[in-house]
């Protein structure tokens, strides 16, 4: 948030310097991006006066203007100018030769139709400070000096604060808010524009709009009133608007600037109606799917059934909270509107803006939460300001506003509750390890307008309704700490006592696996832990989906159940990007329901692999990574242990070229090359190979052991046998495995074939087995003997033949 330190000073009384004042809201939890001068977007534009005017001898929509530039040597200049509306005596904004406008244009001396024109007389959007075009813009008769630079006149020495807060203190979002966290600190008064409003208008007629709320627990609280002859001039809101200016608002017209002031002063956004185009009444309801909306900045939205908006002859004229309809916008035909001020709760207003894609100054409040009890304050305050910003030459003419009754729809049932919270005694103490003075305790509440009652053991407190952050005892405490000042808190020696336990973790811990993969030439991404959902309806198996309450875009909607999603995208992105070869890989975080019911969290580690195997080179083929790569890869990053890989069904990868990994007899995760349609999705044409391993089960997984290597010699056997084409080579080897036992020293496949001397569903596979013991010489017969163990199982479990 952007605001000016003028307008800052004239809520908070406080005498201090920038860096203090820096200092002061960076210490109260508010963190200040940068504070700077207002920047001028042009350069020699000066504040002129007019002393004659002439009609063009060739033209008779021009004039001809005699500006005076320096009062105190009397000197003129000759302009050219197409506004048939001035006036003698007026101050005017004159570009002089040499000037630069905010557009880029360089002004120079030039001859229009015959006469010289020393310069140009500028509108208030030629300049950026307006909207209006089709008049020059004029200065009140006390604004600037003759020949004063137009800069120093609306800026001066202005600076600006840019400011960051947390999501949880929308209570300052406003100069009012700024200015009463800055008087904890200062111990100045500050002045809040929304207490005491003695405003009474004397304009008054009788005329309202029906408002109904059919959705009383979205917005308690809807006050509107009708305002007539609504100005439209608004060239004399010159303080007004370089307040807003500076704050990043374009000004718009009268009404627009005057409500967006009240809401960076106030934080309590309001709205205003055409009144010709809501005359058949307000009322506020939730959307009905399929109904449509043109808003302000030409967005034509669908509305789906769970969107609060603002309806008027059962026509949306307004999302409730982010944004007004282009067709109920007030314009500079607009004689009267309907105001409204309401009070919207967080949760019906809260990611709307982002489901269409609208952020506004006014979602950005009512989402992180309103004072809910300022509504019809801000309505007089907003009153106020359209009465008296009128422009001094309509004063006592029968064209200044006049105001009609408030009606208003309450809902008391329906506003945030503010229950009492206990502040034990002893609590700071044991949060912080310092206890305040309880009376220093009780004036910093004070300060804060905390409602509190003292007791022997502690407070009751209750926060003020424009503090959502405030909802445990701890809460308090930090409140105690910012004003007291972390700085002030004495430093005393941490002692705790500490209980260590064993890790589950045997291999260690994941800096490990990053750095293995590393070695391995793999590079870490960081991916978002939120994706699209119909993305993860391609990797998950649940049919209950961990969505988000609260998406930061509809593209984000659904926390993740795999890592690859990610790094598909990833790849997409780099493979966009003329990168024809890639591996990358992340280890994070996974969310899945069980069957139970139960949202799961699991780290997880994942990686990717495409392209070409080996660098591009003379010496190299252009073979591309296949599935072998990636479980080489594997079995480097899981060295020294067990790793088997089985047969496995996965929904994201294609059958017959993927795998389950297993350890200790525990499936830990599943590679292989990822399906065409997975990756298509993702806009990926080639082939793409993937794994994803649970992390936990990693870590917690035990290294092989060292195991003596044995002096006496080993015994080969070589046997080929013939055998149904469904039998694995990972079902041969267990066999060979379990009936082995210690005696098998490995266990080797060097030939597979079939041919028409076997059957359709037969083949050839020919096995090596090593046989050795740890402590003698086997003997021929014990060998003999144990292999034709092996043969008998064979045929008995998978009718194996041996070959001749």
């Amino acid at each position: 948030m952007k605001i000016t330190t003028s307008w800052l000073r004239r809520l908070a009384k406080y005498d201090c310097d920038d860096a203090e004042l820096v200092n002061h809201f960076n210490s109260l939890g508010l963190e200040v991006d940068a504070i700077y001068e207002v920047p001028v977007p042009f350069t020699g534009v000066i504040v002129g006066q007019i002393k004659q005017l002439e009609q063009h001898p060739d033209r008779n929509d021009l004039l001809v203007c005699t500006v005076l530039t320096d009062s105190t040597h009397n000197k003129t200049v000759q302009v050219v100018c197409g506004d048939p509306s001035l006036k003698l005596e007026e101050k005017v904004v004159l570009a002089q030769d040499g000037a630069k406008l905010p557009d880029g244009r360089a002004i120079k001396k030039t001859n229009i139709h015959g006469v010289e024109s020393d310069g140009m007389l500028c509108s208030g959007k030629e300049l950026s400070i307006s909207s209006e075009h089709e008049t020059i813009w004029r200065m009140s008769s006390n604004q600037g000096k003759i020949g004063e630079c137009l800069g120093q006149v609306l800026l001066g020495d202005e600076k600006v604060l840019d400011l960051d807060f947390t999501p949880n203190r929308g209570d300052c979002f406003s100069v009012l808010g700024l200015a009463r966290e800055l008087q904890l600190v200062t111990d100045g008064a500050f002045h809040n524009p929304l207490t005491g409003v003695d405003w009474e208008c004397s304009q008054l007629h009788s005329d309202e709009v029906s408002i109904e709320v059919q959705a009383p627990e979205a917005c308690p609280i809807y006050h509107g009133i009708v305002i007539k002859n609504v100005p439209r001039d608004a060239t004399h809101l010159t303080r007004l608007r370089k307040d807003l200016t500076s704050c990043g608002l374009r000004p718009v017209n009268y009404v627009v600037d005057c409500l967006n002031y009240e809401l960076f002063e106030t934080g309590q956004p309001t709205h205003a109606f055409d009144l010709d185009k809501v005359k058949d009444g307000i009322v506020v309801r939730y959307s009905r799917a399929g109904e449509k909306i043109l808003l302000l900045d030409g967005t034509d939205v669908t509305l789906d059934s769970s969107t609060l908006v603002i309806t008027s002859g059962d026509k949306p004229v307004a999302i409730a909270g982010v944004m007004g309809s282009l067709d109920s916008a007030v314009t500079a035909e607009t004689k009267d509107i309907l105001l409204e001020v309401a009070y919207f709760t967080p949760d019906a207003v809260r990611g709307t803006a982002r489901k269409y894609g609208v952020q506004t100054e006014a979602s950005l409040r009512f989402e992180r939460g309103v004072d809910f009890s300022i509504q019809l304050q801000a309505l007089r305050c907003a009153c106020k300001r359209l009465a008296e910003e009128v422009s001094p030459s309509l004063s006592g003419s029968e064209d200044i506003p006049r105001f009609g009754p408030v009606v208003s729809v309450v809902s008391e049932s329906h506003l945030p509750p503010r229950p009492e919270i206990f502040l034990p005694k002893e609590l700071p103490q044991k949060r912080i390890g310092y206890a305040h003075d309880p009376k220093e305790v009780n004036h910093m509440f004070e300060r804060l307008e905390f409602g509190f009652r003292q007791e022997d053991n502690g407070w009751w407190i209750t926060p003020p309704p424009h503090r959502y952050d405030i909802e445990i005892p701890e809460d308090f405490i930090e409140e105690i700490c910012r004003i007291y000042g972390y700085d002030n808190i004495p430093s005393e020696p941490l002692q705790v006592a500490t209980h260590f336990r064993g890790s589950k973790r045997i291999r260690g811990d994941v800096r490990e696996l990053r750095a293995n993969l590393s070695t391995l030439g793999y590079n870490e991404a960081m991916t978002y832990s939120f994706i699209k959902d119909d993305a993860n309806a391609l990797f998950s198996n649940s049919k209950k989906i961990p969505e988000l309450a609260n998406p930061i875009s509809m593209d984000r909607s659904i926390m993740r159940c795999s890592i690859v999603p990610g790094l598909l995208t990833a790849a997409a992105y780099n493979i966009a990007r003329q990168e024809s070869a890639l591996r990358i890989f992340e280890y994070g975080q996974c969310f899945e329901y069980e069957k139970s019911g139960e949202l799961k969290q699991r780290d997880k580690l994942a990686g990717l692999s495409l392209g070409p195997r080996h660098p591009e080179s003379w010496a190299n083929n252009r073979e591309t990574i296949d599935f072998y790569d990636l479980k080489a890869d594997i079995e480097s990053l899981l060295c020294f242990s067990d790793v088997v890989f089985d047969s496995a069904a996965c929904k994201w990868l294609e059958a017959g070229h993927s795998a389950s990994v297993k350890m200790m007899d525990r499936t830990v995760g599943v590679v292989g090359k990822v399906r065409r349609n997975v990756a298509r999705y993702f806009e990926l044409d080639q082939d793409v190979y993937a794994f994803e391993l649970d992390a936990a089960q990693l870590l917690r997984s035990e290294f092989a052991r060292f195991a003596e290597f044995s002096p006496f010699p080993s015994v080969r056997r070589d046997l080929a046998i013939v055998l149904d084409k469904s039998v694995t080579i990972r079902e041969i080897e267990t066999l060979v495995r379990v009936t082995l036992k210690s005696f098998l020293w490995d266990f080797v496949v060097f030939d597979v074939f079939g041919g028409t001397q076997f059957e359709d569903n037969q083949h050839s596979v020919a096995i090596g087995i090593t046989l050795r013991h740890q402590s003698r010489t086997l003997q021929d017969e014990e060998v003999t003997g144990l292999m034709n163990e092996v043969v008998d199982k064979l045929t008995t479990q998978f009718n194996a033949k041996l070959r001749t």
